[in-house]
């Protein structure tokens, strides 16, 4: 049985392992899930948006405790 559940993977990873470098990215460029927030205003800086969403989390944790 894991004979079988390794050949069944082999067979199905070797595909990938053969195909360019960069191919499987083309696919995700044009995925419509790819680009959804861009024209969010609180998302032009994305680390920042992080950054403030961070310290909203921290604020509100330390208000509980």
């Amino acid at each position: 049985m894991v004979y079988d559940l390794v050949e069944v993977l082999s067979k199905r990873y070797a595909a990938r392992a053969k195909a360019k470098p960069g191919s499987q990215m083309k696919g995700l460029r044009t995925d419509p899930f790819i680009g959804l927030w861009r024209d969010r205003e609180d998302m032009a800086d994305p680390a920042g948006f992080v950054r403030n969403m961070r310290r909203m989390e921290w604020q509100r944790g330390a208000k509980k405790a």
